[in-house]
């Protein structure tokens, strides 16, 4: 992707390089444009670079350990089953301070994040959660 103060060009070599590449744009521009309500008085202007990017593998997996276990991810539906709520877990796990870590505190706070979840249509794994 190269931006220039006339334009912004993007080469990609399949439909998911341009994705990735607006979704690059979005982030180059100031924040204001994501709310709700049109802001006023904000210039949508993004600094002149070259970006060079593209995947290092030709596939796309997620998993915490990648040495032991690896998954294909082939739609959005699955990134979600596979992320929520491991990512709740992983949050709790990074950001709470090890003295206040509580496993029996920590499941009665994720019934009401479940509830979000659902209330969000999120897609996320049930079978761990008894």
């Amino acid at each position: 992707m190269t931006v220039t103060k006339d334009r912004i060009e993007i080469e990609a070599g399949a439909p998911a390089g341009i994705f990735f590449a607006m979704q690059t744009i979005r982030q180059l521009l100031p924040a204001e444009i994501n709310r709700d309500v049109i802001a006023k008085d904000v210039v949508l202007a993004v600094l002149c670079a070259v970006i060079e990017d593209e995947p290092r593998y030709p596939y796309r997996g997620m998993c915490l350990d990648v040495c032991r276990h690896f998954s294909d991810i082939a739609t959005d539906t699955h990134v979600e089953y596979m992320l929520f709520p491991r990512l709740t877990a992983l949050a709790e796990a990074v950001w709470t301070p090890k003295n206040e870590k509580n496993y029996e505190n920590y499941m009665s706070r994720l019934t009401g994040v479940l509830k979000h979840y659902d209330a969000m249509n999120i897609n996320y794994s049930r079978s761990n959660l008894k």
